[in-house]
């Protein structure tokens, strides 16, 4: 008995020594950052038609905010090797934000209880507030070795994926409520998640993926039904890290839409400083029943069908870079939302700052130049322009007229390299769009970036 109740308080002894370490582990693995944003946004239509749109399309002229934005990410380690789990708090402050500017989605956006009637007439109210929100917090885990492997995470994460991605365009990012899966072997991934909700960049909460539904395809419509959906998807990814590889991705929303998703990229190296990167992107969206509108064609009201596909070539020369790329819709407009309040976004190269030339059946091609000047003696100093020209064809009575469309964007960055500001980034943006209707504007952003690790 002696020796048995000492094989057991020996065994109970390793036991919490392994469990000691594997915990002291997972801390030393825990990363803490504080990343600070400065944002400032101004976004002004040139046709100053927007206050005499109606109710749900009235947004201000002229959009601008200044705000500062907090994010405090924290991404432990894996506790046993097996279980860790992540979290991030996002907040913005208004420093600047005038509530007759409102929209520039900085600062707290509006909301249907924002929308007011006096006298009969129906109008926005919205006033620009500072927001906070706890915008991930997920339970991952893992299992297998470095050769192969798969990783578990369920709750409230930032996606990145061919056909639903969160955007961080603005002061905080959008996140998605999911459970995500993924194995990989080598070079090979085969991945799949489940989503119910999600959160634009200035919401607080989550919300369902929901209906009725609009496309603002140019053509009459009928409303959805009521009611909300879930997201699920598979896809494969191929990716040597040697500049070739694939992704494929099936998504669909069960009585919404459905949407496939290709991209193939192939890396052609001439010399040392020297490459062309050729990328293909391909979509397709097809309505899937009764809470996505029917669209007209021809005077029948079919579903939603609509392809985008998309062709790059991009020359490399030691330090400068110059692409050209040609998009065309086959179809409808290209709707790649989800519904609610997913952020969901285009992949490809002509969808840019402001506009992505999905209209329907409309081609754009689009030439962009970058440069790094490390070279010159200015490491961390980086520019970047590019012009976009989109052409598609609208219904205007018994005839079609042909509208033209155009976008261009310039950014100049600065990374500082080392000392007290190291880890400091500073980015000018400017974009102009010109286009038929009400959506001509000239926009400008300012932003500054810093990263403090804390642990």
């Amino acid at each position: 008995m002696a020796i048995s109740s000492g094989l057991m308080i020996a065994a109970e002894a390793q036991a919490e020594g392994y469990v000691g370490d594997s915990f002291a582990k997972m801390m030393d693995d825990t990363g803490v950052n504080l990343e600070l944003r400065n944002f400032y946004f101004n976004r002004d239509f040139k046709s100053k038609q927007w206050n005499d749109a109606t109710p749900a399309q009235r947004l201000p002229d002229i959009r601008e905010s200044w705000a500062q934005g907090v994010r405090l990410n924290v991404e432990s380690g894996y506790f046993m090797d097996l279980i860790g789990i992540d979290a991030a708090w996002y907040g913005s402050l208004k420093l600047v934000g005038k509530d007759d500017k409102w929209g520039s989605g900085a600062l707290r956006t509006a909301t249907e209880k924002d929308i007011k009637e006096r006298d009969g007439v129906k109008y926005v109210e919205a006033k620009q507030k500072s927001y906070d929100k706890l915008g991930q917090v997920f339970l991952k885990t893992r299992f297998g070795d470095e050769s192969l492997n798969a990783h578990i995470n369920a709750g409230r994460m930032f996606m990145d994926t061919g056909l639903l991605n969160d955007s961080d365009s603005r002061v905080t990012p959008s996140t998605t409520q999911a459970i995500y899966a993924d194995i990989n072997w080598d070079a090979f991934t085969l991945y799949g998640f489940s989503s119910d909700k999600a959160s634009t960049k200035t919401q607080s909460g989550f919300h369902k993926y929901k209906g009725p539904s609009y496309t603002y395809s140019g053509t009459t419509v009928t409303e959805g039904k009521e009611g909300d959906w879930k997201i699920n998807s598979i896809g494969a990814r191929f990716d040597t890290g040697e500049g070739y590889g694939l992704d494929v991705q099936l998504a669909k929303a069960k009585d919404y839409k459905k949407m496939d998703y290709l991209n193939a990229y192939y890396t052609l190296n001439i010399s040392e400083d020297t490459s062309i990167l050729f990328d293909g992107y391909y979509y397709k969206g097809k309505g899937d029943g009764k809470y996505l509108e029917k669209v007209e064609h021809n005077g029948k009201l079919k579903e939603w069908d609509s392809k985008l596909w998309n062709l790059v070539a991009q020359l490399r020369v030691s330090d400068l870079k110059f692409a050209i790329s040609y998009q065309k819709v086959d179809g409808d407009f290209y709707d790649y939302l989800w519904g609610g309040s997913d952020d969901n976004g285009l992949m490809t190269w002509n969808a840019v700052q402001y506009w992505d030339f999905n209209n329907k059946d409309e081609k754009s091609w689009m030439a962009k130049v970058d440069y790094d000047f490390s070279n010159l003696g200015l490491p961390g100093f980086n520019f970047m322009t590019r012009y976009v020209k989109g052409e598609y064809h609208e219904q205007a009575g018994s005839t079609k007229k042909t509208r033209h469309e155009w976008e261009r964007d310039t950014d100049l960055s600065y990374a500082f390299q080392d000392g007290a500001l190291k880890g400091l980034t500073i980015t000018l943006r400017n974009a102009t769009f010109r286009t038929y209707g009400t959506d001509s504007l000239n926009e400008n952003r300012l932003i500054v970036d810093y990263t403090i690790a804390l642990l």
